[in-house]
């Protein structure tokens, strides 16, 4: 570490000196806009996601034409698919009301909370353990996961990454609860229980998947009778399941039958069940890690190097943030229904403790300046880039050209410039089977269908079954119907990807 030391001062002396408040605010204006320029710059030009994504847009739009702010809807009727409390819904619909185009209202959310995240990753590390370089190695592991910055990620319009900021904020709350000094930790405690309110209301009973690793913390470290004995710990416990009980009862007296939904959708029928074959195995979530969260997941091998520390702030940060991502993935690797975008919540806390590793063991080993710099290159500096290039550029290239990705957007936005839009037009779509027995569902199209609408635009939908009999302009992005389809057209219009559309006699 002295080399890393020397390289430091010698930096500083060339750049004149430059003060440690200078450089930390350098440090949150660049992740500001890391983020919210790779994430944001090119975000139309991926197609809302068929799954999850367009559900929650549809949900927010509804609330927004008039629908009721308490209970989501969808296609007008109450939506007990999607049974997640609406605080992403909110803020959805919220930005639309302000009138930000839909699309990147949908996507902001997920945008701003990865943003603060890795704020919140890189202060805590740099103030509550004085060490820039673990905080920026924390910061570049984090948004270079392709689970964190992927699709069903910070790039799109899902419940996780909102969940993941909250999860960690509870938790980091914790820890800053056990080392601040006495007066500061009710204001720490205060601070983990709106942390904790705010993960339910975002994502239902997932929002408490934390505390399994924060038991597990404290039980390793001999601090769970102190803490069980800590009338004001179980003071924000109850105050916190108050709050969250006080919506799931407000929300069933207002929607009846919600609580047995909740049940069914979010515990029974994803916990103990297999839901729609999503169950790949034990070792599922671990083999996740290794391929889509490297370099952290080799870094968190060095673990053992900063549960042997002397600094106990450091080594309780460690081993909070391990524990409770461990705590997560275990939870995880138990259910019957898998799916890879479930580990968000754990990777900002792995990335803390992947970093303080990899520190520390610098620091152990007495790395040279050569080795440092190799370090940064091979393990920051090219990770970071090809995630830049990956959200930026080859995410929505490669999610365009997918032979599978309904694109009714890209499709009305073509026919708008092509003042095709004034004319009734008649969609063939068969949509897909789903475990809510919808017919004909198709939540993309049903998005796009009512911005036109609202626009002033005649849009009808239809089955393949029904085209024979149908005139006028023809239009789909299904996938199973638009090699059929482009032999009825007489005159073709638009035929890119997935998608065609033209006029039929």
């Amino acid at each position: 570490m002295r080399a890393l030391d020397s390289n430091q001062e010698r930096w500083r002396a060339n750049a004149g000196e430059l003060s440690p408040a200078f450089i930390d605010a350098g440090c949150i204006v660049s992740i500001i806009f890391l983020a919210l320029t790779t994430l944001l710059w090119n975000y139309q030009a991926l197609p809302l996601q068929y799954w999850d994504e367009s559900r929650n847009a549809n949900n927010a739009l509804e609330m927004v034409l008039g629908s009721g702010w308490l209970v989501p809807a969808y296609d007008g009727q109450v939506d007990h698919w999607n049974t997640k409390p609406p605080l992403l819904i909110w803020l959805m619909a919220g930005l639309m009301k302000l009138g930000f185009a839909p699309l990147l209202a949908v996507r902001l959310p997920s945008a701003i909370a990865a943003c603060l995240t890795m704020i919140l990753v890189w202060v805590v590390v740099r103030y509550g353990l004085r060490d820039r370089f673990a905080a920026a190695i924390a910061v570049i592991l984090l948004f270079s996961s392709k689970i964190y910055t992927g699709i069903h990620g910070a790039h799109t319009g899902d419940y996780d990454t909102l969940l993941a900021l909250f999860i960690t904020g509870y938790i980091l709350s914790v820890w800053q609860a056990l080392i601040a000094q006495d007066t500061q930790k009710k204001y720490w405690r205060l601070c983990a229980g709106i942390c904790l309110v705010l993960a339910v209301l975002t994502k239902g009973p997932a929002g408490a998947f934390g505390l399994i690793g924060l038991c597990l913390f404290f039980a390793m470290t001999g601090q769970l009778l102190s803490i069980v004995k800590d009338w004001r710990w179980w003071f924000v416990g109850i105050a916190a399941i108050s709050f969250c009980l006080s919506y799931y009862i407000t929300r069933e007296l207002y929607d009846p039958g919600y609580l047995n939904a909740v049940w069914i959708n979010e515990i029974t029928g994803r916990y103990s069940e297999t839901n729609e074959a999503h169950y790949y195995g034990h070792w599922f979530y671990i083999s996740t890690l290794f391929k889509q969260f490297e370099p952290g997941a080799l870094f968190l091998l060095l673990i053992g190097v900063s549960l042997c520390s002397s600094n106990v702030a450091r080594k309780r940060l460690v081993q909070i943030s391990f524990f409770s991502g461990a705590g997560i993935v275990i939870l995880l690797s138990s259910a019957k229904t898998q799916l890879y975008w479930y580990l968000i919540p754990a990777i900002p806390l792995l990335s803390i403790a992947a970093a303080i590793a990899v520190v520390d063991a610098i620091r152990k080993f007495h790395l040279q300046r050569t080795a440092i710099r190799m370090f940064c290159i091979l393990f920051l500096a090219l990770p970071l880039l090809v995630s830049i290039y990956k959200n930026a550029f080859s995410l929505p290239a490669k999610a365009q050209q997918k032979a599978r990705i309904s694109q009714y957007g890209v499709l009305f936005d073509e026919l708008r410039r092509t003042g095709n839009m004034q004319r009734p037009i008649t969609v063939i779509d068969d949509g897909v089977d789903n475990t809510a027995g919808l017919v004909n569902y198709n939540p993309e199209l049903k998005f796009y269908t009512r911005l036109e609408q609202q626009k002033g635009s005649i849009i009808r939908t239809k089955k393949l079954v029904d085209a024979a009999a149908i005139s006028g302009l023809v239009a789909s992005c299904d996938y199973k119907n638009t090699k059929t389809l482009r032999a009825m057209l007489n005159h073709v219009l638009i035929d890119r990807n997935v998608c065609v559309a033209g006029y039929k006699d």
